[in-house]
């Protein structure tokens, strides 16, 4: 093509400077210039002429900078009647701390602005102590790889999911006890409705929705077409397990409540023998979880500092009933019109049962707008408080909720699984039997011991597994035979066979020519196991073979 440029002022230079105008001293800079008709160009500070560098008044040159210095380029034309002369400072800033950030750009102040107002400290390659350095973490809000994180280098927990950033690596595969493998930019990794790390803490994958606490009962009470018009609540909108011990009506005590134009309506878990909640016995958390569209009477609650407003639920761990927080003070308001769809926010309190506290999370940030009483109120958006003591609230009262339910949660699956086995050899789960403990000594950990039925209290070889060149459809071969948790655990891969994850354990079958390449050998599995004159398994095992 024909680029045609038109100047009412000929001999200008357009543009002068650097893409990096702050570098680390020693560093290699690019300088360039948009400076058309002149016939020749020079940078002085050691530069000299760059006329060779320029086409068509377009050039740029590389320079080294070691100190802060301000370079000039003086373009001359017509046989030196014409000349010009900008100027470019390039700053330089030391990296005291090798975190990959210049001091310059490291504020100290805890809050991330942008890339060149960090809020990092200078003197601290990893300031927030996540196990991330400062320059990785570029606080995008997603993953790209281990060198840009998306993580804030001043929040050691960016998503709030109970595991430090550095605990988690989306690139990694889940280990049970060592490694979680969760993204840290989402507290939900796997969308199974827990946190990572109470997966992760509990034994769990937080990587698979398969794996994750089991739901000993669900309630839930639905409510969406109920907007401000106050209409009672009915048990025809119940839906879980045992509805005939869920009654809405006045009920003895101060219980959980959803206000109507006469106040009784209650929502209440109870059976024959009287107001109580009967929790399995296994049980270690509780949940209740709401959506809500404010308008109409609800419950400012005073939980945060002063002048911010949150709303919260609480439990009576005496009395096993849940209220609604009102922080002491309860306001009630009275909406008039319906509360708009974008005004929705979500509630949810995490019970510990034995210790009888709560962490309240409450999430307005994704609503555009909240409605009390006809009129639009500001929440922090998405905060977590401690909310302790809940036994000495009273009820109060709130319209406008789309649906709540409560759940039951005890520690079926993995993490009872492994329990069950390490405290049948009278070791402690929390102790000695812990998953990465060595209880017996010899090398494996307990949760490798769990995973091939061995005993952990001894460190005699239990002859359950087996590597033997045999017979496989009438060629020798190598083998392996191992026992595996569960019965036709999944196994799938290209090369290696990699298993799901059960129990809490996910086994990974590689071979190798030269014991260092361990990602080109095809290993496959066959079928049925090679397991005569292996000893008998215990219940829960099984012999599987594989071959490369």
């Amino acid at each position: 093509g024909v680029e045609i440029r038109v100047f009412s002022e000929p001999y200008l230079i357009l543009s002068f400077e650097s893409s990096t105008p702050v570098v680390l001293p020693g560093s290699n800079v690019i300088l360039d210039w948009d400076a058309p008709l002149f016939e020749s160009y020079a940078i002085d500070n050691g530069v000299g002429d760059v006329t060779g560098d320029t086409f068509d008044g377009l050039g740029f040159t590389t320079v080294q900078v070691n100190a802060d210095t301000t370079f000039t380029l003086t373009a001359t034309a017509e046989s030196g009647a014409v000349v010009r002369t900008a100027e470019f400072t390039i700053l330089t800033s030391p990296d005291t701390d090798n975190d990959g950030i210049l001091d310059l750009f490291e504020t100290n102040t805890g809050i991330y602005v942008s890339p060149t107002n960090t809020g990092t400290d200078p003197g601290l390659p990893d300031t927030d102590g996540d196990g991330y350095d400062d320059g990785v973490e570029d606080n995008a809000g997603s993953w790209l790889n281990d060198t840009a994180t998306g993580t804030s280098p001043v929040d050691d927990d960016s998503d709030n999911d109970g595991l430090l950033d550095g605990e988690e690596n989306p690139d990694t595969a889940y280990v049970a006890g060592v490694n979680a493998g969760s993204d840290p930019n989402d507290p939900d990794t796997d969308d199974d409705g827990f946190l990572d790390g109470e997966e992760f803490n509990g034994g769990f994958d937080p990587t698979s929705s398969a794996s994750k606490p089991a739901e000993v009962a669900t309630f839930t009470y639905d409510v969406s077409s109920r907007l401000a018009s106050n209409a009672g609540l009915s048990t025809d909108n119940w839906t879980g397990d045992d509805l005939a011990n869920w009654i809405v009506g006045s009920a003895l005590g101060d219980l959980f409540t959803r206000n109507n134009n006469d106040g009784l309506d209650r929502i209440t878990r109870t059976n024959d023998a009287g107001f109580s909640y009967s929790l399995p016995a296994n049980a270690t958390e509780l949940r209740f979880e709401a959506d809500f569209r404010i308008n109409g009477n609800f419950c400012e609650a005073g939980l945060t500092t002063a002048g911010v407003d949150t709303f919260g639920f609480g439990y009576d761990g005496p009395n096993q009933q849940f209220y609604l927080l009102d922080g002491g003070n309860r306001i009630d308001q009275t909406g008039t019109t319906a509360p708009p769809a974008d005004s929705r926010m979500t509630i949810r309190v995490v019970v510990d049962v034995t210790n009888q506290t709560a962490d309240l999370i409450m999430d307005a940030s994704g609503a555009a707008t909240l409605v009390m009483d006809d009129v639009p109120v500001s929440v922090t958006g998405t905060a977590l408080h401690a909310a302790d003591g809940l036994s000495t609230k009273t009820s109060s009262r709130f319209t406008g909720i789309y649906r709540f339910g409560i759940t039951v949660f005890s520690p079926v699956g993995g993490v009872s699984a492994y329990d069950d086995w390490a405290g049948g050899y009278g070791l402690d789960p929390e102790t000695d039997g812990a998953p990465g403990e060595d209880a017996d000594h010899d090398g494996k950990t307990n949760l490798l011991e769990f995973a091939t039925n061995d005993d952990p209290t001894s460190g005699a070889s239990s002859g359950k597994m087996a590597g033997l060149v045999q017979d496989v459809g009438g060629s020798d071969v190598l083998t392996l035979t191992i026992p595996v948790r569960g019965a036709g655990t999944p196994f799938s891969g290209a090369t290696e066979q990699v298993s799901d994850p059960v129990d809490g354990i996910v086994y990974r079958i590689q071979g190798s020519p030269d014991l260092s390449d361990w990602n080109t050998t095809v290993v496959s599995e066959v079928v049925p196991a090679l397991d005569a004159g292996l000893p008998a398994l215990d219940p829960g095992w099984e012999y599987r073979t594989f071959r490369t």
